[in-house]
């Protein structure tokens, strides 16, 4: 017994570790590049870490826990307007998305993620401002999501997220301070493994921004998705994600609008591959020319909930006793 809690301890320590370096990395990153001018996040990708099903939170099940590592290629996120010309300030980024997730009981599962990007583009230059940053720090993201009703099969949740302002605002990525959002979702899996799921909340910036003709406010977000089982542990999918911005002096926010196809495999136990390729609707804030991601997500069955009071179980049964006194 006495050996089971040394690896219970072990694994909690190693864990709350984990999650202390990752903040405490992004708190210190917050200040390398923020100028006085400040602009907004432009890649809108948030597929929840640990993870590869859809783009957005759909409500997919966590047992225990997940990580992954993402991949990610925008074009032309952004395009601003002077005059009779098109400016594009960032004509393609690169990005690496490390994240990772826990179930805490059956309900609540909790994630976070941290981006870190290349872009290349001519930044606001003919606005008068600095050339855009190659290298880049996003915005650490964190989120808990609760199943509220339902089963495994079908089931309504909520989601609370935060975005901390550790990126590089004034080079497009991160928010000039702190973005907040609550959505609901819904899921429903078919007889035949067929998964509907849908999303709607708010997002709300704390901190407004206007670059040339963009101005960035509060905004009303959601999914919609599907995805359906193939042969060979294969999954296709298929989405549209979408924002409402609200009027800010008159004028509309950002609505962006995107659709993404993607596929997936589970490439070995515990182990997942997912792919996505997507293309931007509208000519706004955050609708790329075309994105492609690339993500690997690991998860595993250890529950933390199972060694904490939360879970309501002891977290030893006579089946783990090894017989150690």
């Amino acid at each position: 017994m006495k050996r089971r809690e040394r690896k219970i301890t072990m694994r909690t320590t190693f864990l709350a570790s984990l999650i202390g370096s990752l903040i405490v990395t992004s708190l210190l990153a917050s200040g390398v590049a923020h100028a006085d001018f400040a602009a907004f996040e432009l890649d809108r990708d948030d597929a929840p870490a640990g993870r590869t099903e859809l783009g957005f939170d759909g409500g997919v099940p966590l047992v225990g826990w997940g990580a992954s590592i993402g991949l990610g290629y925008v074009a032309r996120p952004l395009v601003l307007h002077k005059g009779i010309y098109e400016v594009a300030p960032v004509a393609r980024r690169m990005t690496i998305f490390p994240g990772g997730a826990i179930a805490l009981g059956e309900r609540i599962v909790l994630d976070g993620r941290l981006p870190m990007a290349r872009q290349i583009g001519r930044g606001l230059i003919d606005f008068g401002q600095p050339s855009l940053d190659r290298w880049v720090v996003g915005d650490l993201r964190l989120a808990a999501r609760v199943r509220v009703a339902g089963t495994a099969r079908q089931a309504m949740f909520v989601r609370v997220a935060a975005s901390l302002p550790t990126g590089d605002d004034a080079a497009f990525a991160g928010e000039a301070g702190v973005v907040g959002g609550v959505a609901l979702i819904g899921r429903f899996t078919a007889d035949n493994g067929v998964v509907l799921a849908a999303t709607a909340g708010l997002r709300l910036r704390f901190v407004e921004t206007q670059v040339g003709d963009q101005t960035a406010g509060n905004e009303l977000v959601g999914g919609l998705g599907v995805v359906a089982p193939l042969p060979r542990d294969l999954h296709a999918s298929a989405e549209l994600v979408g924002a409402l911005g609200d009027k800010i002096g008159g004028v509309r926010g950002p609505s962006p609008v995107e659709g993404r196809i993607g596929i997936g495999v589970v490439a070995y136990r515990g182990m997942e591959l997912g792919f996505r390729l997507g293309t931007g609707f509208v000519d706004e804030a955050g609708s790329p020319r075309w994105r492609a991601s690339f993500e690997v997500a690991w998860s595993g069955d250890w529950q933390l909930a199972k060694h904490l009071p939360i879970g309501g179980e002891s977290g030893t049964t006579a089946a783990d006793d090894d017989g150690d006194d």
